[in-house]
């Protein structure tokens, strides 16, 4: 059970390109030409930095940015240093914890419908989560693409109710393109 539950976690995208954002936000630190562990353990204070760098992101992109339930998240995060223990290994429970307002929002706006782990098990969210399963779950991109048609859950976040709208179109009429 806990195997096929990193397995469904840590998916194939772990080894695919990040999302633009994580250069422009910072979220990957290492050196070009670096190994990727992306099989290490993880900890506390990684995990923070991605999920800090992720809320940036989503305030960047998103109208009404991440929400008050990211933000305070992160914000607390900051204002109790004291009580960190940024060192510590993290579980796949906390990981899920930090990632849940994050996908919350995401289903909120449209760009996804489920949280991408299955149901959880004591056993499993105990088990140390690794640095590929963190950016396997913030490696989403809300950037449209350049050319063809828009997502839907684009579309249906900034132009509710309206299909076929193209990147170069100005659908709204507001002198932007889409």
């Amino acid at each position: 059970m806990l195997l096929a539950i990193l397995v469904i976690i840590a998916t194939v995208r772990i080894t695919a390109a990040p999302p633009a954002w994580w250069t422009e936000f910072e979220v990957l630190n290492s050196a070009p030409g670096t190994a990727v562990a992306d099989h290490a353990v993880v900890n506390q204070g990684q995990l923070k930095h991605i999920a800090s760098k992720a809320a940036a992101y989503l305030n960047a992109e998103l109208p009404g940015g991440a929400g008050e339930a990211i933000n305070s998240l992160i914000t607390g995060w900051s204002t109790n240093p004291s009580a960190a223990s940024d060192f510590s290994a993290a579980n796949l429970g906390q990981v899920k914890a930090v990632a849940k307002p994050f996908y919350d929002r995401l289903i909120e706006v449209g760009y996804t419908t489920t949280y991408p782990w299955t149901t959880s098990s004591e056993e499993a969210d105990h088990a140390a989560a690794n640095i590929g399963q963190v950016k396997n779950l913030f490696a989403f991109n809300l950037s449209p693409p350049t050319s063809g048609e828009l997502p839907q859950w684009w579309l249906n976040h900034h132009f509710p109710g309206q299909t076929g709208i193209l990147p170069g179109d100005d659908a709204d009429g507001d002198g932007i393109l889409n």
